[in-house]
């Protein structure tokens, strides 16, 4: 196994010169071998068969075009030609076959069970790919966008699928790493797209928000480009520099009050109603986001018009009669240590705690390293968890995936939607299926989406001008557009 370290002397705070540009961010971009990508997505160094754009559709990437028998049974992908991996081999049908292989092989690479329907997958020809599968699936493009099918030189995995060493096809390729602090990476001269801007880039880790916005108004860093990588109240501070420009995203991610349905107070849906209707979404918006943020009126980002009915309202309902509180288990509030350093979670769990103590029932709000936080999600160990989703496939089936296993919701209506919302070839019929999914949604109340997020991102002008796509990953201008 490649051991990544940074040399001693690299260890100064990295300034940007010449073309180098320095990013702050919240998170660890690293993900190691044991992950189906090595390398944060926002790394710009991997790529996949399809991309999304701003409104969430299927795009060409490494695959120009695809298409389907009149089942949806069967596709096939075009893969782009002359496109080189980072070692100068040439791309061919037969990589991106072994690459789908390797996730296919290792279900842990594969969490949304994306080709659990795979039957199977050739190349036709050099730049050919044909996947059968078992059953129908319309939006099979957008099951294989980013995520869904990241392509890797088939050197660079050992027999259990692990990245050993990182051979793909992106913009940049890494440098070194300092897991948990910082990576480097640097431009792929060979790039098959528009040539990158930068000679090199290095995101590096700052978790206390405080100490990513110090780092950017004294130039320690350049930019602060991620999701949740600049809190709301921030944003006023910022625009006291005239160097600094700040900017704002609407992106797909939002953010859920979720409850635990199988355990006792929330296992009564009345309960659940009276929760959210007592949480005044739109004063989360205003006042905790300062209007950096969409209440969510879908369950899912909105960004995808063919999927966004507006149909979530949670009216305000009475406190439910006879309900006893004697004897109930303190309720778990369960935070994600990382998410409260990004988002003001804390405040959002704080007025729910008061809410359930103004009704007699005891509250605690626990705040668990990511470890743990999976682990009780898993296991059941909690009552309510605030956590963000972004819908990486741009398709509703992502988050009814996840979600529905996570809440516990036992509805055999909601079963039968989902499964036809997956297998339906006309985009009517599955609209139907999500509409109806909505008003179960409301009615059952599983969870509470209260906003969809308008991200925050900011850069100082010398590095040229910067943006961020509705994935939440850089995009870099040209770097003639400084000044």
């Amino acid at each position: 196994m490649k051991k990544w370290l940074i040399p001693l002397l690299v260890l100064i705070p990295a300034i940007s010169t010449g073309t180098s540009l320095t990013i702050g961010i919240g998170r660890n971009f690293y993900d190691g071998p044991e992950s189906a990508t090595f390398l944060h997505g926002s790394t710009r160094s991997w790529e996949a068969l399809v991309d999304l754009d701003d409104q969430l559709r299927p795009v060409p990437w490494l695959a120009i075009s695809w298409i389907s028998s009149d089942d949806k049974r069967t596709w096939i992908f075009k893969i782009r030609e002359n496109v080189k991996f980072h070692n100068g081999d040439t791309l061919r049908a037969q990589d991106v076959v072994q690459s789908i292989q390797r996730l296919n092989l290792h279900p842990k690479f594969d969490p949304f069970d994306r080709y659990k329907i795979l039957e199977e997958i050739k190349a036709i020809d050099e730049h050919r790919v044909i996947f059968k599968l078992s059953r129908p699936c319309a939006f099979f493009p957008n099951l294989v966008a980013y995520y869904g099918s990241p392509i890797f030189h088939p050197s660079s995995w050992d027999e259990k699928g692990r990245i050993k060493n990182f051979i793909a096809t992106g913009p940049y390729k890494p440098e070194f790493i300092i897991p948990d602090e910082q990576v480097t990476l640097v431009r792929n001269n060979d790039y098959w797209g528009t040539r990158p801007s930068y000679e090199r880039v290095t995101f590096r880790v700052l978790q206390d928000s405080h100490a990513r916005l110090i780092a950017l108004i004294s130039g320690r860093i350049d930019a602060v480009i991620d999701v949740g990588g600049i809190l709301p109240d921030q944003r006023s501070v910022l625009h006291s520099y005239p160097e600094i420009a700040v900017k704002s995203k609407e992106v797909a991610t939002t953010h859920y009050l979720v409850f635990n349905t199988a355990k006792h107070p929330f296992n009564n849906r009345d309960i659940r109603r009276w929760l959210a209707g007592a949480i005044d979404r739109q004063s989360l918006v205003d006042n905790i986001m300062q209007n950096l943020a969409v209440i969510a009126l879908d369950p899912y980002s909105r960004l995808n018009k063919s999927w966004s009915f507006s149909l979530l309202r949670f009216p305000s309902s009475p406190f439910p009669a006879g309900l006893s509180t004697e004897g109930t288990d303190t309720i778990v509030i369960l935070l994600h240590s990382n998410t409260i350093s990004r988002w003001p979670y804390m405040e959002i769990a704080q007025i729910i705690e008061r809410l359930l103590k103004s009704r007699g029932i005891k509250a605690e709000i626990l705040v668990q390293e990511k470890g743990l936080y999976y682990s009780r999600i898993k296991n059941g160990q909690f009552h309510i968890a605030l956590q963000p989703f972004t819908m990486m496939t741009g398709d509703p089936d992502c988050f009814y995936s996840f979600f529905l296993k996570q809440t516990k919701l036992d509805h055999d209506v909601v079963r039968e939607l989902t499964q036809t919302a997956k297998e339906a070839i006309k985009e009517n019929y599955r609209a139907e299926a999500y509409r109806r999914l909505e008003e179960i949604l409301s009615e059952e109340v599983p969870l509470v989406p209260l906003f969809h997020d308008v991200a925050l991102y900011a850069y100082r002008f010398s590095v040229g001008n910067l943006g961020m796509d509705a994935l939440f990953r850089p995009v870099f201008d040209s770097i003639e557009n400084r000044r």
